[in-house]
């Protein structure tokens, strides 16, 4: 198999037809980057938009791949969505949940955690015991910020025996129980 593909003169139907096809064919991707997802890489934000729709429409599971938004003024006025965004793509992409990922240039050549850091975490069982300063130490690594009262993504308060924790991207996943 070749790897990188590059057609010119073809029409955007063509092109997404091919693109489309290529894609689906899990042969190309075998052994690649370990869950067999593929990448487009499109000139702009409008382009990604584009290509996402027309491989949703033949049937693709696809991603974007936010770009960075990179902030010049107070930081600690921004907003972390462009972060959650991004970090919950990573997840469901190592998690190998999409066929492909479409992104830009700049998301996708930008420096990213490695898949381990990323797959790792802190998972919290119902029934099971974890110390709370583990946790504590754990989103404090992770970024989120101390509050009084929480009140978005990324923070997190404790009053006494209670943890208040606000996670961007959290589901809940629920076990069958048997009565």
């Amino acid at each position: 198999t070749q790897g990188v593909c590059y057609a010119t003169g073809l029409s955007d139907g063509q092109k997404n037809v091919l693109c489309a096809r290529i894609l689906s064919d899990k042969e190309l991707f075998c052994g690649r980057n370990g869950n067999n997802t593929g990448i487009v890489l499109c000139q702009d934000e409008k382009s990604v938009y584009a290509i996402n729709s027309v491989l949703e429409s033949f049937g693709l599971s696809s991603c974007i791949f936010p770009s960075r938004d990179y902030n010049f003024h107070n930081i600690s006025a921004s907003s972390h969505e462009w972060e959650y965004e991004r970090l919950k793509a990573l997840r469901r992409v190592i998690s190998g949940e999409f066929d492909v990922v479409v992104a830009t240039p700049d998301a996708a050549f930008g420096v990213l955690p490695p898949a381990e850091v990323i797959k790792e975490g802190l998972v919290l069982e119902i029934g099971k015991n974890i110390a709370v300063e583990t946790v504590l130490e754990t989103l404090i690594m992770y970024g989120y910020a101390n509050c009084d009262t929480v009140e978005g993504a990324g923070q997190y308060s404790r009053r006494g025996d209670i943890l208040d924790v606000f996670v961007p991207d959290f589901e809940i996943k629920r076990q069958k129980r048997a009565y």
